[in-house]
């Protein structure tokens, strides 16, 4: 988690002070799972049939969110830009267990 607290970092009020306090709060396990990535333009992340188990913090760029209509159309559904957070927002609470609240 170094790695990404020293990008936000990089960024400049107010973004940088709203990600920094958001990283505080990270449970220790999901901290451990995040990583910077660098992605090339055109790559795929996810895939519509994948698990959702992964929050993505963009720094720089942008990304769109695409769903294949059942005639095999592609369509964005949504657009993100620098600095913004997407994905399993659910990786920034408590661990749960299946049939446990």
């Amino acid at each position: 988690m170094r790695e990404l607290k020293d990008l936000v970092a990089t960024l400049h009020d107010p973004q940088r002070s709203y990600y920094l306090e958001l990283f505080k709060h990270i449970p220790p396990a999901t901290e451990q799972m995040m990583r910077a990535l660098s992605p090339s333009q055109g790559q795929t992340l996810v895939y519509s049939h994948d698990a959702a188990t992964s929050v993505y913090f963009l720094l720089d760029g942008q990304v769109k969110a695409l769903n294949e209509h059942y005639s095999g159309t592609l369509y964005a559904f949504a657009d993100f830009s620098a600095p913004s957070l997407f994905g399993e927002f659910e990786a920034f609470g408590p661990a749960r267990t299946i049939g446990r609240r």
